[in-house]
């Protein structure tokens, strides 16, 4: 069965957005607009200045849930009114290599 391209084009962006990045989260104003502009979606107003796209971030738990990314969670300190206390942050998998 073939994938379908624009799925393939959408993994790619993603894990070459976190290889050059670091990681991922809903924080992330830079991510969002990208994919965005590349792929379509709603951006959602926060309060806390970034815009997050459900769709993308569907996709990252898409991809976090096949295994191909590790998910974590970091705490916030900014406090201000609609700003989360924390988020999960998603990075790129490190392969298990066993030591002998």
């Amino acid at each position: 069965m073939k994938r379908d391209e624009r799925a393939v084009k959408i993994e790619e962006f993603i894990r070459e957005y976190i290889a050059r990045n670091g990681g991922v989260d809903v924080t992330d104003a830079l991510f969002h607009d990208e994919f965005t502009e590349k792929f379509g979606g709603r951006q959602t107003f926060k309060n806390y200045g970034a815009m997050p796209n459900p769709l993308a971030m569907r996709w990252v738990k898409r991809l976090y849930e096949q295994g191909i990314l590790e998910r974590g969670i970091i705490s916030l300190y900014a406090h201000e009114q609609g700003f989360p206390n924390w988020v999960y942050v998603y990075s790129l998998r490190t392969p298990n290599i066993a030591c002998t």
